[in-house]
């Protein structure tokens, strides 16, 4: 982008704001461009060095918005986690810094890791992971369930999928468009069919009970007498009426049995087979969590379908209500000799998801 397109590029930003505001629809947030190493052909692109963004952000777009009294938050970056110098460069320029409340990531290359590094840097700027394709088709190395406990882990403060609902060929799409990525539904528009992929059932089981306002609370994984190297993976929430969640992934070929403790004297086993996913869900200091599982890929076609499926749910929640729970006076930090994992969870004060 040459220089002299700069102020224009601002003004656009201006306009497009204003336009969605007097429609109803403020924008929470911005990102300059989408992006910057990758300026394809097939659809919009184009480079933006660190130094030109933090240029554009400190002498155009961050006064043309505060001129236009607009206060979206603008995100920095904009790309994949394996290129942490880029919004370092610009956070570490004090003028474009003040304008900056963040960096957006995608997660196509790196390791999320490189958000906590980036927050130890600057605790104040705010970790948006802005797209992932993930899933059967997906783009992404890692699985929808992986890329939501591993992100939200490591500081991110909102997780987005590509995309809500798509063709069965990925589109619709601006040119060529991105090879690859799937949605959350898929929609067969020959015959109105529709499919909800993995990443739907993934994503249910934190949107469903981490509600808006709640706290990601820190979570402690035990290592216990595996017989592999892959130990559950898990996150854990606090919502604003105080319940918690807390959500477990288990990566290996084995069935996992783990013990979940909280509170210092409650507690309860379960066991999760390979691949499985599972959400807890418990409100205040009561002694029995809610449990919930969604295992499966359905294809709810007709209300047939629709009702048996949520009667195996009810089948389901019954006989997960007769897992044994008991209360364990046991430390915190107490490490089982049982085979699973422990986790304890205690309150921290990272930022509002």
């Amino acid at each position: 982008l040459t220089a002299s397109a700069y102020k224009p590029l601002a003004a656009y930003f201006v306009k497009f704001l204003q336009a969605y505001k007097e429609r109803g629809i403020p924008l929470y947030a911005i990102t300059p461009q989408n992006e910057p190493f990758n300026p394809v052909e097939t659809y919009p692109g184009m480079s933006f060095s660190a130094l030109d963004e933090a240029s554009f952000i400190t002498n155009y777009l961050g006064p043309a918005l505060k001129n236009a009294t607009l206060a979206p938050k603008i995100l920095i970056y904009d790309q994949n986690w394996d290129r942490p110098d880029y919004p370092l460069e610009i956070l570490n320029d004090p003028t474009a810094q003040r304008y900056v409340s963040g960096t957006a990531w995608h997660c196509y290359a790196g390791d999320p890791s490189m958000m906590t590094k980036i927050h130890q840097a600057y605790p104040s700027k705010d970790m948006y992971v802005t797209e992932c394709s993930t899933g059967q088709g997906g783009i992404a190395p890692l699985s929808a369930i992986e890329f939501f406990l591993r992100s939200t882990q490591h500081w991110a403060k909102a997780v987005v999928l590509w995309n809500i609902a798509l063709d069965i060929s990925g589109g619709p799409k601006i040119g060529e468009g991105c090879g690859g990525c799937t949605g959350l539904v898929a929609i067969d528009q020959a015959t109105g069919q529709f499919t909800y992929t993995d990443n739907y059932y993934h994503l249910g089981h934190l949107s469903k009970f981490v509600v808006p306002g709640a706290y990601h609370i820190a979570s402690t994984i035990t290592r216990a007498s595996f017989p592999y190297d892959s130990p559950p993976e898990e996150v854990a929430f606090q919502n604003p009426d105080g319940s918690k969640v807390v959500i477990v992934y288990n990566p290996s070929s084995w069935s996992d049995t783990f013990k979940i403790r909280w509170n210092t004297h409650h507690s309860f086993v379960y066991t999760l087979p390979s691949k499985g996913i599972v959400t807890f869900k418990w409100a205040g200091k009561l002694p029995s969590p809610l449990i919930t599982t969604m295992w499966g890929r359905k294809d709810h076609t007709s209300w047939f379908r629709l009702i048996r499926w949520f009667l195996s749910l009810l089948a389901l929640a019954a006989s997960l209500f007769s897992i044994p729970q008991h209360r364990d006076p046991s430390p915190l930090n107490h490490r089982f000799t049982f085979r699973g994992e422990s986790f304890s969870a205690q309150a921290r004060s990272p930022p509002a998801l």
